[in-house]
């Protein structure tokens, strides 16, 4: 099995080249790693394996972490954050072992006058990993659950109580069909860079969509910051031959003569053989990524179940102990203000000083009309409760030795003009509220 490179890539590189390859080589090597023995589970039996490596990486860095920036505690626990201390310090450890591995790589391989095959390795790694690692994000806005559905609670917060990041997702989350449109570009972008005619056409629409993801994490917070940069210079690299033939051409008015494709086999079985294992594990990848997506729209999505006491309760008259307290905007993080329970387990709670917490719910096997409202050990909360006319909700029950009974009415969605504003092709004034 031969591979056949491209005739001007034969040619000696400057040292200089020689070096920022070994480099960047050594660094995506480190950080791809499982993939392509594994990437995320995909193969099951590989996942023990995947899982010690992963383990054995991370106190690897963390060591490191110690060793060479002085940190001595770091949190490594999954916070929804790619931004973390862990995170860059990880980074880094990956920086200085590949400039090592690099400057080893260059004592011993002193008399190398390219690295032709292996970049063209290192750029099918590079748009495999990438391609799927983008379909998924792809996937997660197509199903609608990396910004998830409208749900109630957000229509009582004020736009001053939100956070930048959290802006962008409630705009992301009111839009369904929006949401269509960018995954679907993730999606198509990334399934593009699967096949080498069409790479430079992925990588291409990547950039677009890439370099809107990377300014709206870093002009509205978000904590993706570093993973989201590396994937815009990932499209970069890729378009990098279409982006100077279309400089050449749109700019200085060049003729810009085509690049003949050159087979990766001189054998024909080896090329009917390399297309049929890539066909059955890419059918095989995006069934099996189609369908746990799909699987989790039921789980957390729109088709979670809805709960008994679905939707927007307003509190109405709040006692503790016998002691009716005034509604009031106060700094009283007692007094309810809004209670919405959304999908199957969690519940969503407004304070009367604006404050918000979560709490996960669960009624009583025995006592249907008992529940508990928990968000840790001591704020825990137990209530029976009567649901009039499907408006007027009755709680009664304890909170830290304190007797609650409370008075909620159901405050229908649709009254918010958020919610009932339809789409118009025809707008005599702009309706900008």
């Amino acid at each position: 099995m031969n591979y056949q490179s491209h005739p001007l890539d034969v040619q000696p590189w400057p040292w200089w080249r020689k070096v920022i390859f070994r480099f960047l080589f050594v660094f995506i090597a480190l950080y791809f790693f499982p993939f392509p023995i594994d990437y995320n589970g995909f193969l099951g039996f590989m996942s023990p394996i995947t899982e010690w490596y992963n383990d054995q990486a991370e106190a690897f860095a963390l060591w490191n972490a110690k060793w060479l920036f002085g940190q001595e505690e770091l949190n490594t626990q999954t916070t929804g954050s790619g931004d973390t201390l862990y995170n860059y310090l990880y980074w880094a450890v990956l920086l200085c072992y590949s400039a090592v591995g690099a400057m080893i790589w260059s004592l011993a391989d002193r008399k190398a006058m390219h690295y032709d095959r292996l970049k063209t390795l290192l750029l099918i790694a590079v748009r495999y990993w990438y391609g799927i690692v983008i379909i998924g994000y792809g996937f997660a806005k197509v199903f609608h659950l990396q910004f998830s559905p409208f749900w109630a609670y957000r229509l009582p917060e004020t736009v001053g109580d939100l956070s930048p990041m959290g802006l962008v997702w409630l705009f992301m989350s009111y839009s369904e069909p929006y949401n269509w449109f960018t995954g679907g570009a993730e999606v198509l972008g990334g399934f593009l860079l699967f096949f080498r005619r069409t790479t430079r056409v992925g990588a291409l629409l990547l950039i677009a969509v890439m370099a809107n993801v990377v300014a709206i994490n870093y002009f509205f917070d978000v904590p993706v910051k570093l993973n989201s940069s590396l994937y815009l210079i990932f499209s970069i690299v890729l378009a990098w031959p279409a982006l100077k033939g279309m400089w050449s051409w749109l700019v200085l008015q060049r003729t810009v003569a085509p690049v003949p494709l050159k087979p990766l086999y001189t054998r024909k079985p080896w090329t009917y053989i390399g297309w049929t294992v890539k066909g059955l594990i890419l059918i095989t990848w995006m069934y099996t990524s189609f369908t746990e997506w799909s699987d989790r729209v039921n789980e957390y999505g729109k088709g979670a179940p809805s709960t008994k006491l679905e939707g927007l309760w307003e509190v109405q008259e709040f006692v503790v102990n016998g002691d009716t307290l005034p509604k009031l905007w106060t700094d009283d993080s007692v007094y309810w203000r809004y209670w919405t329970p959304f999908r199957q387990t969690r519940a969503f709670m407004q304070y009367n000083d604006r404050s918000r917490k979560y709490y996960t719910y669960e009624f009583d096997s025995l006592n249907d009309n008992q529940f508990t409202l928990v968000r840790d050990s001591v704020d825990t909360y137990t209530f029976t409760y009567t649901l009039e006319q499907d408006s007027l909700l009755y709680f009664h029950g304890f909170y830290q030795g304190d007797t609650l009974d409370i008075h909620l009415s159901h405050t229908w969605t649709e009254d918010y003009l958020i919610t009932n504003r339809p789409f118009n092709w025809i707008n005599e004034r702009p309706f900008n509220r």
